[in-house]
This record gives structure tokens, sequence and C-alpha cells, in this order.
């Protein structure tokens, strides 16, 4: 005796147990007829359609309520997908006779009552030669999905700062650095050191140092307005911006207006209780292609922008320096950094 016949000798209505198993699932269940007309939902999709307050078993013998279900179902799930009629030439379904197919797998980020949801929706065709019902499938994926963007978010970013972190600075720069070049559009780079950081962290304290740390962020936040810039926490006390499109000349304008913000920190006088001054080092590079298949090469830029960096404290710290013609040809013959 298999497990149907133990139902039956029993008197259970094996639809009514289905549809009761389906009614009480976590996930929203919906079936559909041959017309894309819903004649099965279970509890789970009237929460998440916020269809309150009503008699689930009177529910389907309203017409209006038919309609208003059918509508927001629709509209929930996409009407490109809600209409699709699956195609019976489909390689993932040729027993056309009893077949279950998976025809469509969706993501979709919905905004109900002024919040926003991730779900998963998964349409199921059942065919055979007399109809073509669907089952579709509704998975409230949102902590999920949540979870999934703030660890992502936290892969990009430095912890302390809240500016991009190195590893997504070289790896978004890949793009930029392509699409400069391709454009034929400079690429400028800016990095900045703070001065005396090791001094500052040996007679103020770390607590007084990271301070320090995110109040220079800040600044240099606060001066990048464009959205094609962006800053970096390139590693301990250094940071990096980078500027598509601007030359030169524009990236000095940004420098100094970063360097006046950090004169101006709030921090100051925190840190001038021990008579350390909060000032900045920077180097300068752009670059920029000629050549038609010519591409810019970020490696070396980062590393001529240090160097212009270097310079600038070589000779006394609290300036900006630029990579220029003559700055190349010290470069060139300086082995330490050509190694």
């Amino acid at each position: 005796m298999d497990k149907v016949d133990i139902l039956k000798n029993n008197n259970f209505d094996i639809n009514e147990i289905v549809k009761t198993i389906f009614y009480f699932l976590p996930v929203g269940i919906v079936l559909l007829n041959d017309k894309d007309e819903c004649y099965f939902v279970n509890k789970s999709i009237l929460n998440i359609l916020k269809i309150e307050n009503v008699d689930e078993k009177e529910f389907f013998y309203d017409k209006d309520n038919q309609n208003l279900l059918n509508r927001k179902i629709s509209n929930f799930i996409g009407g490109e997908y809600y209409n699709k009629q699956f195609s019976e030439n489909s390689e993932d379904c040729q027993d056309l006779n009893n077949s279950c197919c998976e025809d469509s797998k969706i993501i979709k980020n919905i905004e109900i009552e002024g919040k926003r949801y991730w779900f998963e929706i998964i349409i199921y065709n059942f065919l055979n030669k007399e109809n073509n019902n669907k089952l579709i499938v509704i998975s409230d994926i949102s902590e999920f999905k949540n979870n999934e963007l703030r660890y992502r978010k936290m892969s990009h970013y430095d912890f302390l700062t809240g500016l991009y972190n190195r590893n997504y600075f070289e790896e978004h720069m890949k793009f930029i650095a392509e699409h400069c070049s391709r454009s034929k559009k400079p690429l400028s780079l800016i990095m900045i050191d703070i001065d005396n950081f090791k001094l500052i962290n040996d007679k103020c304290g770390h607590i007084a140092g990271d301070i320090y740390i995110k109040s220079v962020s800040n600044a240099i936040k606060k001066t990048i307005l464009r959205k094609t810039d962006f800053a970096s926490r390139f590693g301990g006390d250094e940071f990096i911006v980078a500027l598509p499109y601007s030359d030169r000349k524009g990236a000095m304008i940004v420098a100094k207006r970063i360097a006046e913000n950090i004169r101006n920190l709030s921090s100051k006088e925190l840190i001038n209780k021990y008579n350390i001054d909060i000032t900045t080092s920077m180097g300068i590079y752009t670059a920029k292609t000629k050549k038609k298949e010519q591409m810019i090469d970020l490696t070396e830029a980062i590393k001529r922008a240090d160097y212009a960096l270097y310079q600038v404290k070589k000779r006394g710290k609290n300036s900006i320096g630029v990579f220029d013609i003559k700055m190349k040809q010290i470069f060139r013959n300086d082995a330490a950094f050509n190694s």
C-alpha cells in the first residue's frame, strides 16, 4: 500500500492537504490558469501585496477581488513576465504530456509602503495537452540582499574614514584609466600624505591620530564635488584623489582647495594642544595618451604622483609638487624609484 492509498483509507483529501500546505508556506504562492488568471494564492502573497482583512475562503468568489489581485500581481511581477507565454519548443521542456519547467527567474527591488524589499520570483509552467497553468513562487530575500550589499560596501570602503579602500581604488581605476585613454582625456592623480604623522601618534596617542586621519579625509570629501572624482585611503596616513578629465591646472586647483580645507580642520584645536600643526604634502601627476592605441599605465601614473609627493617631503613638506618635464628627468635617474 502506498502513501496515497493510506491517505484515502483514512478519509484524507490529498488536494485539501496540498492546498493547506501551500497556504501556510512562508513563501508567496500564486497559481494561474491558462488565461493568466489567479485561482489560488496563499497567505504569504496576500501579506506581500498588503491585501488585508479579507476572508480567504470567499475571496475568489468576488470578481472585483479577482481583478484587484490579478492587477496587483501583474504589476508586482512585471507584465512582460506575467503575460509571457511559454514556448512549446523550449529545449527545457520537450515532454508536453506532463511537465514542470522553470520559465523565468527574476530578482526585483520593490518599494512597498515606503520601504524597499528584495524578492526572488520564479515562474514555473505546468504543461499538458489540455492547459498551461503557472506556479509563481515569490520569496522575500531582503535580509540576504541587504547583507550582501552591506558586505560588498564594507569590502569597498575604508572602515575608519569612509573613503574607498586601496583595493577598490585600484580595481575601479582600471576602468577609469581605460575610458580616459579611449576618449583621449587627461587623468590626474593627487597623492596626499599627512606631515609628521608619526610625531602625532607618539605625542598625542593613536586615538588622536585616528581623529586626525578622519578629519583629513573629511576635508578631502568636502573638496571632491564632481561625481566623476573620487578619493581613497591609500594606506596609513596616505590618500589618493583621482580626477578623470582634469588637466594639471585643474588638479592644482583641487589640491590647493584640499590644503585650505585641511588648514581649517575642526580638530586643529585638539592637535594644537600639543603644538603640532596640521599640514599635508601632495604630489600631482597628469596622464594623457597621445597615440591612438596607447593606454594609460595606471601603475606608472601612481608611481609618478608618489614621486612628486616624495620630492615635496624631501624639500621640507607642507607643499604641492607637480610631476613635470624637469621632474621626469630626475625620476628617470632615481634608481630607488625605478628598481
